[in-house]
């Protein structure tokens, strides 16, 4: 219990610590546009930079959005499913194709209840939890269909896998899939956290050496509730 205290404040403390973070982030930014405007060749370098401090600033959208689960979430909010396939199309498909992985995102015709940064967050890190265990020439796979009053969202790779004795951890806050790995290990847990706020569950079937899928069920939108 102690040590589930100790961990609840230091992430309360990350999270609390984004909302300043933030704004040195966007001054950087307006920064690094205007080397490019000035210095042209600086273009490539300038890029660089853009898309490492956008990675940061996902990462602390991600932090803030699980820190906000703690508020009630209105039961009448839905997101189309649709809308945020093209978000992560957006985000994930250029980058697929630098590492030489097979990305599949199909369009969809769903709506889920719920808000949609926080689905966007939930899905997003199972997309990156994915890319980041496929190695170059695997593919990964997202899917989504209807169960029943719910709607099940399979992310799927052919990546290294989970080993069986450390599956039971995965969505612990600090914890690697790959133990080797950068980051801080908050991705699955902040999947773990926003699923359980948004009354959905995350089933993980893997294998070391032959991938892993994950599958999301959330509540399906009533006819009548209204779009994020």
């Amino acid at each position: 219990r102690d040590a589930q205290r100790t961990e609840g404040r230091l992430i309360g403390l990350i999270a609390a610590a984004g909302h300043d973070v933030k704004a040195p982030l966007r001054s950087a930014n307006y920064a690094l546009e205007r080397i490019e405007r000035v210095f042209p060749d600086a273009v490539d370098l300038c890029a660089k930079g853009t898309r490492a401090l956008a990675t940061v600033d996902r990462q602390l959208t991600q932090l803030l959005a699980v820190a906000s689960t703690g508020a009630q979430i209105d039961p009448t909010v839905t997101t189309d499913l649709g809308d945020v396939f093209l978000v992560l199309s957006s985000q994930w498909t250029a980058d697929a194709r630098r590492r030489g992985i097979s990305l599949s995102l199909p369009p969809v015709l769903l709506k889920v209840r719920g808000p949609d940064a926080l689905i966007e967050t939930l899905l997003g890190n199972l997309l990156s939890n994915a890319m980041k265990n496929t190695p170059g020439g695997g593919r990964v796979d997202v899917t989504a269909k209807e169960d029943a009053d719910q709607i099940a969202i399979t992310v799927a790779d052919n990546g290294v896998g989970i080993a069986a004795d450390r599956q039971g951890a995965i969505f612990d806050a600090f914890r690697q899939v790959d133990p080797e790995a950068e980051g801080l290990g908050l991705g699955l847990w902040i999947v773990g956290q926003i699923a359980a706020s948004l009354q959905a569950t995350v089933q993980v079937e893997s294998e070391q050496g032959k991938g892993s899928r994950f599958t999301v069920r959330l509540p399906k939108a009533d006819r009548s509730q209204r779009v994020a």
